[in-house]
């Protein structure tokens, strides 16, 4: 029996130290022996664990968030259309097509420009003048993609052309011709010389119908093209071909209603009274197709006045008139009206001189016959 029970004792000293050792150190149980720890490690209350736990979680979900954020950068940016050709031009409804550098002519100074760019999220701005310069101006237009990363540039040169047609002056066989959309010519030749200068200098002048012009009624025309290429203006030039031209340089002249008389072209002296200071110098042609060239200043000084004035006609002739007009002065006004009433002094005299003489004789013939009686 003693054997038996040192058997027993010696078998639970033998397995004491297993039983311990397979305890957890972390989780010791419900025992009255207080946990097992490594005593090299910090040792912190189990509240503070959770904490830490806890921040580590939130540390891992801002991290989460953040890598989320960047995706989401990178994913609006590099997913966002880089677009940035130009779709669409126009000017004054009119279609260009596009390249990096275009080119256009225009009449309008002040053009509609429309531009649109392809992808309907880009942006597009046209940097362009209010108003157009004759010549070449140059128009930037800017298209931005939406992703703002790409850009492109093109280049529009509007050139702004004339589109005046019109004559500034003519000429016809030498002579000035008044310029309007009709006009009158006589010639006896079969050709004129049309010397025409347009406005513009860029416009271009045609010609047509004068070759061969016939005897009696032709019709000429003048067409002139502005620089644009597109507008046009005919002018109309009706010319009577005849055999000869006249030659008459005949004229008749009035000065404030006084008419002139010429004697190898020059007229007799036209004296004006002291109180008028201003002349009117009325004409008529001999020749209804003989031309004048008559300038004068209506405002007439105390004194001798020349105008000299050209009559040409129809057949170029040219013949020069001079008019000689003379202002009395104060001093001959009254030096004249003396002079006036001695001279009609004078007459009187005479009269009365005769009447008398008259009378006399009269006398002398009535008493002669009345003492023979």
């Amino acid at each position: 029996m003693k054997k038996f029970i040192s058997l027993i004792s010696i078998m639970m000293v033998l397995f004491m130290p297993f039983s311990v050792l397979a305890e957890d150190p972390v989780n010791p149980g419900t025992g009255d022996n207080p946990p097992v720890t490594d005593p090299a490690l910090p040792q912190q209350p189990p509240a503070q664990n959770e904490q830490n736990n806890q921040n580590n979680q939130g540390n891992q979900g801002n991290q989460n968030n953040q890598n989320s954020n960047t995706q989401n950068f990178y994913k609006q940016t590099y997913e966002k259309s880089n677009d940035a050709n130009l779709g669409l031009l126009e000017v004054d409804g009119q279609s260009i097509s596009i390249s990096n550098e275009m080119y256009f002519e225009t009449g309008n100074a002040t053009p509609s420009i429309v531009a649109k760019p392809s992808s309907n999220k880009a942006s597009i701005k046209i940097d362009k003048p209010d108003k157009l310069s004759f010549g070449d101006n140059i128009i930037k237009i800017t298209v931005t993609a939406e992703n703002f990363y790409v850009v492109k540039e093109y280049t529009l040169n509007l050139k702004l052309v004339s589109t005046d047609a019109t004559i500034s002056s003519l000429k016809i066989d030498g002579k000035d011709v008044k310029v309007s959309d009709e006009m009158s010519v006589r010639t006896d030749k079969k050709k004129l010389d049309i010397k025409v200068k347009t406005a513009n200098d860029k416009a271009s002048v045609n010609i047509e119908n004068n070759d061969n012009l016939k005897l009696g009624k032709n019709k000429i025309i003048i067409k002139v093209t502005a620089e644009d290429g597109k507008t046009t203006q005919d002018y109309v030039i009706n010319v009577t071909r005849v055999n000869k031209l006249i030659g008459d340089v005949g004229i008749t002249v009035w000065v404030n209603n006084e008419k002139v008389t010429f004697k190898k072209y020059k007229s007799n002296i036209i004296y004006i009274n002291n109180d008028v200071s201003k002349i009117n110098i009325k004409y008529k042609l001999s020749d209804k197709y003989a031309e004048i060239d008559l300038k004068y200043d209506k405002n007439i000084e105390v004194g001798n006045k020349t105008i000299k004035f050209k009559v040409t006609a129809e057949n170029g002739k040219v013949q020069e008139y001079e008019l000689y007009i003379h202002r009395f002065s104060v001093f001959e006004e009254v030096l004249a009206s003396g002079l006036g009433v001695i001279i009609f002094g004078i007459i009187i005299i005479i009269i009365y001189h005769f009447v008398t003489k008259f009378k006399k004789a009269s006398r002398r013939k009535i008493y002669k016959f009345s003492k023979f009686d």
